[in-house]
């Protein structure tokens, strides 16, 4: 009870210092209860002003008490759910006053409750008090309905960064006290920046996912006519081997067939070029001197850039061979040249160099190829995601963004490094290190060079599934003293089977391929060496054989000479038979 708390309120009636009080004191009920009650006590008088007695009224006011604590309890349930929410809510009044803001819509705006609650948007700086959101307040409030809307909203970044921008999704809405007037307007903002983000996202990855189906049914078709034309430059160069051959070097027609043999060498490259671009070539490394290579470019990058751009080679001396595949090589640099040409749409300079690199303990050294230009550079958001696959800054349908992952994979795969230095205005400098070999670069083969007869008459077999192919190839061969019998396919090999000393087989054919078939004759002939043809192949097994030396390997189109030492080869490293 509360009673001994009125006795100094009971003194100033006394003294005459206050005529009544009106207190709320709890008081122990009868049945037991503790109640709250509001107590008005007033000192009467008689005659003389002189005290008579203390007159008091105490009304039981508990139920009103429990409907406020409950009440406030209800409203800070309902601050707590509000303020959980993931959306920002805001409530105004009429006058744009802020009634009510919710946790979510501080942490974004970064604007306090106390800071904001009783003034308006624009007198506390916050980001949705702008003319077009006062607009659909009043709209709201004028025509008593629900409004949706898409909105995007600048808010302060996190940590002091730079401002972004919200998506959001706005919910607004009359609030009418109980009279049914509306005396606010309340607004709750879905923040659907993360939900677009991954929507554009998804685009993008569908996007660039048909464009690799693309690319594959452009590979699949490019593989396919380079095939096919790898053939019958086969047969072309060796027509011409034979040409050449039998031709005086004074002949008339002599620089004829000298141009025939030059083109069909020409469209050699350019076949794995196309084989490259379907990722069917088969990668084979060997001892390269990476300045002779970059010197033999210069005439093919003089026709890949404008007239505008000035190349400008530089070769260092002593520099050390490198064991990689030339083609993929050349074709790293030819991808830098034409990155390096786009970033200059208005001319400038792209500067090519090899130089050697100190020998380190227990290696070869190594030698660093440098393509600089003098173009438009790249931020640092963007040199960091450059060897990312289908990553581009170009226009959609400008670029693929395969050319520096392709120049990274190829480079790594080679046991190099690569690295890209750019800033904007200033240009972009990739620099690639790749490690040297003691080997010495081999001599150049003569693609004329008949070799020797053969010292025995070494039974071959030669299956090739393409008629012009096969003959030429057995010609190549009877003429150099072999014994050859041919078969169109690897079913027609095994049925006319009879004993052979090496078999020499297409990869890609009809029916068995050729490692289906050389494993067949193998069962038959244990040990029996085989060398395999082809312009591009998709038998890991033989794509991997041919990778590392362990197996025979003839690339179409070939030549009278790359045919004969692969068989020479073959039967050289065969083990004896008895």
């Amino acid at each position: 009870e509360d009673r001994d708390l009125d006795a100094p309120l009971v003194r100033e009636l006394l003294t005459g210092r206050r005529r009544s009080f009106a207190v709320e004191r709890r008081y122990m009920h009868a049945d037991g209860r503790v109640i709250h009650a509001l107590v008005h006590a007033s000192l009467m008088h008689g005659d003389g002003e002189r005290p008579l007695y203390f007159l008091c009224q105490l009304v039981d006011v508990s139920d009103r008490r429990r409907a406020e604590a409950e009440r406030r309890a209800g409203e800070a349930r309902l601050q707590a759910i509000i303020d959980s929410s993931p959306t920002l809510i805001s409530v105004k009044d009429l006058q744009k006053r802020y009634l009510l803001v919710n946790r979510r819509w501080e942490e974004l705006y970064g604007i306090s409750a106390e800071q904001a609650l009783g003034r308006t948007g624009r007198e506390v700086g916050a980001p949705d008090a702008d003319t077009r959101n006062d607009e659909l307040d009043d709209d709201v409030a004028a025509a008593g309905a629900r409004l949706e809307e898409m909105s995007t909203v600048g808010v302060p970044g996190p940590d002091g960064d730079p401002p972004r921008d919200l998506a959001l999704f706005v919910v607004k809405f009359p609030l009418r006290d109980a009279d049914g007037e509306i005396y606010a307007v309340g607004t709750v903002a879905t923040d659907l920046t993360e939900r677009r983000r991954e929507a554009d996202e998804r685009i993008e990855l569908e996007h660039r996912l048909a464009q690799a189906q693309r690319m594959e049914s452009v590979g699949q078709l490019a593989g396919g006519v380079a095939h096919d034309f790898n053939n019958l430059l086969s047969v072309i160069l060796t027509c011409v081997g034979f040409a050449k051959q039998h031709l005086p070097a004074d002949h008339v027609v002599r620089e004829d067939v000298d141009e025939i043999a030059h083109a069909a060498e020409r469209a050699s490259a350019l076949t794995r070029q196309l084989l490259m671009f379907s990722r069917r070539e088969v990668v084979k490394p060997e001892i390269v001197d990476v300045g002779a290579l970059v010197r033999d470019l210069e005439r093919l990058l003089d026709r890949t850039l404008s007239e505008r751009i000035a190349l400008r080679l530089t070769v260092g001396p002593g520099l050390v061979p490198v064991h990689v595949d030339r083609a993929q090589l050349e074709q790293v640099l030819v991808n830098l040249a034409v990155n390096a040409r786009d970033a200059m749409p208005d001319g400038g300079t792209l500067a090519i160099g090899v130089s050697g690199l100190p020998e380190g303990e227990g290696d070869a050294g190594a030698v660093r190829v440098t393509v600089s230009d003098t173009g438009t550079g790249m931020p640092g958001e963007v040199r960091e995601r450059a060897f990312e696959p289908f990553f581009t800054t170009k226009e959609r349908g400008q670029g693929t963004g395969l050319g520096l992952a392709t120049v990274h994979g190829i480079v790594t795969e080679s046991g190099g490094t690569v690295e890209i230095d750019s800033a904007p205005g200033r240009g972009t400098l990739v620099s690639i290190d790749l490690p040297g070999t003691h080997l010495p670069v081999p001599p150049e083969e003569s693609a004329e060079e008949p070799g020797e007869a053969a010292t025995t008459a070494a039974r071959v077999l030669v299956v090739e599934d393409q008629e012009p192919v096969r003959r030429q190839a057995c010609r190549i061969l009877k003429a150099h003293g072999y014994l050859v019998t041919e078969a169109g396919s690897g079913d027609e090999a095994l049925e006319a089977w009879e004993p052979i000393d090496l078999l020499v087989t297409d990869v890609v054919m009809p029916g068995l391929s050729g490692h289906e078939l050389a494993g067949a004759a193998r069962e038959r002939i244990p040990g029996l060496p085989v060398v395999y043809m082809s312009g591009h192949t998709e038998d890991v097994l033989v794509r991997d054989g041919a990778r590392a030396g362990d197996l025979a390997f003839v690339q179409k189109p070939f030549t009278r000479a790359s045919l004969l030492r692969a068989v020479e080869g073959a039967l050289a490293a065969a083990p004896a038979r008895s």
